[in-house]
């Protein structure tokens, strides 16, 4: 049985890989098959600042929606302004609002340099959309 698939695997259990700073042991944890597990561990990378970016950045483009909210908050904490153009993409082109307004919510709490306005496309209706300042 692998670290991923373990049943009895806990929210304290990921802590205690944060408290001893395994990110390596974090980063294969977003793959977890509980979304739940995935939020708590893309949380806890968010802790690591500029070390865990590259694997938050490749959250994004998890098919699960828990998995890409997990990890805009957790780049939201680091504020690694090379995530900027990531969180962009997420905001201009995710299929959930709820993942598109939780990278607003990034500008609106003055974490990032990111300029926000309001675009309507046929195909989505009226959505936040963002540039790089």
């Amino acid at each position: 049985m692998t670290l991923l698939s373990l049943p009895k695997l806990s929210i304290a259990d990921i802590e205690r890989l944060q408290q001893a700073g395994d990110i390596p042991a974090l980063i294969r944890l977003l793959g977890h098959n509980d979304p739940t597990y995935q939020w708590h561990v893309a949380e806890a990378l968010g802790t690591f600042g500029c070390t865990a970016t590259l694997p938050l950045i490749r959250a994004l483009h998890s098919p699960r929606g828990t998995v890409r909210l997990g990890a805009i908050e957790a780049l939201s904490t680091i504020k690694d302004a090379g995530s900027v153009e990531s969180l962009i993409r997420v905001l201009r082109t995710d299929a959930t609002s709820e993942v598109r307004w939780a990278a607003t919510q990034i500008h609106r709490e003055k974490k990032f340099p990111v300029i926000f306005f309001l675009q309507k496309t046929p195909q989505t209706g009226v959505f936040y959309t963002a540039r790089a300042k």
